[in-house]
């Protein structure tokens, strides 16, 4: 944590400076547990716009929001790194997902009053019953590989964070069996 070198070696070009910005934001590479294995990688990597991925587990459970927010370079960055922190800051509290998305809503809209917005699919799985709790704010569709076959996973579709005032999220739930 105190040299830049590591950092350095992964690199094969520049990063532009909202690369670098989403990159710091992020968890990891990978995460690998009895439970689950999970990883994950931005394209292109050194180019990043709103996109990112957090995640965080405990003994027995999993949080895990994907994120793709509007606009390109810098400002994407500023937008994402707003919504993550704020959604990280409420999860940290023990904060339910759907209020999660509800304080992060309301910090994205405080600083850009509708102008701009973030989509958001975020997930909370209970380790021990392979139930999760889900909150699908304006984001792309889920698919499950389940037994070789690919099936797509049906949400309520919610507005994205920060698109109104006071937006109102419900945490939809379904359950994942192991090898899903």
């Amino acid at each position: 944590r105190d040299t830049d070198l590591y950092l350095q070696a992964r690199r094969k070009d520049r990063l532009t400076l909202a690369a670098e910005m989403q990159w710091q934001l992020l968890p990891g590479r990978a995460c690998s547990r009895p439970e689950f294995d999970l990883a994950a990688q931005l394209e292109p990597a050194y180019a990043i716009f709103g996109d990112n991925f957090d995640w965080s587990a405990t003994a027995d459970h999993l949080s895990l929001y994907v994120t793709n927010g509007m606009w390109e370079g810098v400002e994407a960055s500023l937008l994402t790194n707003l919504a993550i922190n704020a959604l990280r800051n409420a999860r940290r509290a023990d904060i339910p997902i759907a209020d999660q998305a509800a304080l992060a809503d309301q910090a994205v809209y405080a600083h850009y009053q509708g102008r701009c917005y973030l989509s958001v699919l975020m997930f909370h799985f209970d380790l021990r019953t392979g139930r999760a709790s889900v909150v699908d704010a304006g984001s792309p569709q889920l698919l499950r590989l389940r037994d070789g076959t690919v099936e797509r996973v049906e949400f309520e579709a919610q507005l994205p964070l920060g698109m109104f005032e006071e937006t109102d999220y419900v945490a939809q739930e379904f359950t994942l069996e192991p090898g899903d």
